[in-house]
């Protein structure tokens, strides 16, 4: 088995799919696409191409969608749910702050490492479809808002220091996704590990302090909480 067959074999699942009638030919167009989108760019695909790589009818695509632009947008509204349940401890804001964000980055990273082609996909179909281009954004903007809840939350506490919140947040947030883009949207990705390790570095550096990322500080909680470790 090729390693593009492995990686594809790997992203596709269930999580896609709402259980119901029809979401086992769903799950199989869903897989389908996300298969095509690692070996290519989303420009060449088309339905009959698409449906002959599942053994079902190319009829049954419009059973589920319109084209080929709203099955984009319904594997960005299931993308979107990964990465906030991904990025949701450090959201909710309960322990230790930077452990916390680290932790919450290296899983997001896990995501963009699976899912890279289907977002570079997506801001691909963004520059010709309206509507994906609207999706993008609002999944962007939705992102930028909890990022900065967080931030000014942190702000309040006194554990972040006074600066323009939201325009930070857009400079961070969009780093992420073009870095992610370029490093996990095509065969062969880049590793991992380094691209969430620069992550962590920016992102502790710039919200909490670089004496953070060493240890030279105990390590950061909240008022009336104590330092607990962030997976217990």
């Amino acid at each position: 088995m090729s390693e593009i067959q492995t990686l594809a074999k790997q992203i596709s699942d269930d999580r896609f799919v709402s259980r119901g009638k029809g979401d086992k030919t769903k799950l199989t167009i869903v897989n389908a696409a996300l298969e095509f989108l690692w070996s290519h760019p989303f420009r060449e695909m088309n339905v009959s191409l698409l449906m002959s790589k599942t053994g079902i009818a190319r009829s049954a695509f419009y059973q589920y969608f319109d084209d080929l632009y709203q099955l984009m947008e319904y594997m960005m509204n299931r993308l979107e749910q990964e990465i906030m349940q991904e990025a949701s401890d450090w959201f909710n804001g309960h322990g230790n702050p930077v452990e916390l964000l680290q932790n919450s980055l290296k899983r997001t990273v896990n995501v963009f490492y699976f899912r890279g082609p289907l977002i570079s996909a997506i801001a691909d179909a963004a520059a010709t479809d309206v509507r994906v281009e609207q999706a993008w954004q609002g999944m962007i903007d939705r992102f930028d808002a909890a990022v900065l809840r967080r931030v000014q939350a942190d702000q309040e506490l006194g554990l972040i220091r006074r600066f323009d919140s939201k325009l930070l947040v857009v400079a961070l947030n969009r780093m992420d996704a073009f870095t992610c883009i370029w490093a996990f949207g095509k065969h062969p990705r880049q590793e991992m590990s380094p691209i969430a390790d620069v992550f962590i570095q920016v992102w502790v550096s710039t919200l909490y302090g670089d004496e953070y990322l060493y240890s030279e500080k105990p390590p950061l909680c909240r008022p009336g909480e104590q330092n607990t470790p962030a997976d217990a």
